[in-house]
């Protein structure tokens, strides 16, 4: 028999003697009821859980292209693995296949050039080349970013093929490449988080990668963010031209340009006071332009202001992991850029509602307030750039 190390694309066609309907959740014995799991997605991050998985599920793939096809392969030169399993037991595998993503660029790119992990903003889609894969069948998908490998498999349409898919299979894929990409933003933990907007700071998408990074770490070390400002100040300082010719084109930025590149002259000369004089009511200006494009209310709350940010179906699983983090940059919007202000007391943050009611002292009106307002409106540039 023969050792293959897979150095390319390979398929296979196999039948297995009775097709999967999942992993028991518990152990039981005969004629007891046990819970199965179905449809699940794992990663590196799981360690045992994953390796599992693979033994359980994968290996007895392998198995059998052994015993059809008398060769033996290498588990670890796969990268990524994908099995389409019908409810007969026919299963056609394919291993280490082209894949595509569908990426969401943080600047202008020309086709044929090399894109970085510091340029993407998103990942939407995943799609194995030319692999048809329909909505009745089983799927097991293995891949790889690096060193991390994330596995899911949706056993459900088996072994009738009665229960179809309802979801955007490439979209899920995507979100979970996305996971496996940018994994150290989905792992900040409640008390992280609540920590990172005490002080003011969010992993915001336009910042490289390193830096973001850092922000984590810091927050999570107990060190203090604002440490980090100049290596964020010089970043800001950086994207600010190309972002400028972005926000043109989004529709609810459009009214509001004059003012925002006046507030980025004043940012570019170390003027604070007069960047977030005219930035922050901009930014607000820029959440009720894009509600009325959308048709909203013309009244609304600030918690409703914030809440445009998250995707209009909240409910869709196809896309939830995005390394925009909508939901907590919603969260972000209401407990820091909207923060209330005790007027009784002296000594309140920067926010929109201690600036418009010039409640804000001098102090506030800082490098750090002025870098976050730009931080801020490049987020809700992403969050509003694809609206109709």
């Amino acid at each position: 028999m023969k050792i293959v190390t897979v150095t390319d694309f390979m398929k296979f066609d196999i039948k297995l003697d009775k097709p999967f309907a999942g992993f028991s959740m518990a152990s039981c014995k005969p004629k007891e009821y046990l819970w199965i799991c179905q449809k699940e997605f794992v990663s590196s991050e799981d360690g045992d859980l994953l390796i599992s998985r693979l033994e359980n599920f994968a290996s007895i793939l392998l198995n059998k292209i052994s015993q059809v096809h008398k060769i033996i392969i290498i588990p670890s030169s796969i990268d990524n693995m994908i099995a389409i399993l019908c409810g007969d037991g026919s299963t056609t595998i394919y291993i280490n296949a082209p894949m595509r993503a569908l990426m969401r660029s943080k600047k202008t790119v020309e086709a044929g050039q090399v894109i970085y992990r510091d340029d993407i903003a998103d990942i939407k889609e995943l799609v194995f080349n030319d692999i048809e894969i329909p909505n009745d069948v089983g799927i097991m998908a293995l891949f790889s970013v690096g060193w991390r490998k994330g596995l899911f498999y949706d056993l459900v349409p088996l072994p009738y093929g009665t229960d179809k898919r309802d979801y955007n299979l490439n979209q899920l894929l995507g979100g979970y490449y996305a996971y496996l990409t940018f994994q150290e933003r989905f792992k900040v933990t409640d008390s992280e988080w609540q920590s990172l907007f005490q002080n003011g700071w969010f992993p915001f998408i336009t910042l490289n990668n390193n830096l973001i990074s850092s922000i984590i770490n810091h927050n999570r070390e107990g060190w203090n963010v604002d440490d980090l400002l100049s290596g964020i100040q010089e970043d800001v300082l950086k994207r600010l031209p190309d972002g400028l010719k972005m926000w043109v084109h989004v529709k609810a930025f459009e009214p509001h340009m004059d003012f925002i590149s006046k507030a980025a002259e004043h940012y570019q000369k170390n003027d604070a006071i007069s960047c977030i004089s005219v930035l922050f009511p901009r930014i607000e200006g820029i959440m009720r332009e894009y509600q009325s494009i959308q048709g909203q209310p013309g009244k609304a709350s600030q918690k409703d202001l914030a809440g445009t940010v998250l995707p209009a179906n909240e409910d869709s699983q196809d896309h939830q992991y995005t390394p925009l983090l909508p939901l907590r940059f919603y969260q972000y919007l209401t407990k820091v850029y909207f923060a209330n202000f005790d007027p009784s007391k002296k000594e309140n943050t920067l926010s929109r509602n201690t600036v418009g009611h010039g409640v804000a002292t001098k102090e506030n009106f800082d490098a750090k307030g002025a870098t976050l307002g730009f931080l801020i409106l490049d987020q809700l540039s992403y969050c509003f750039s694809q609206i109709p």
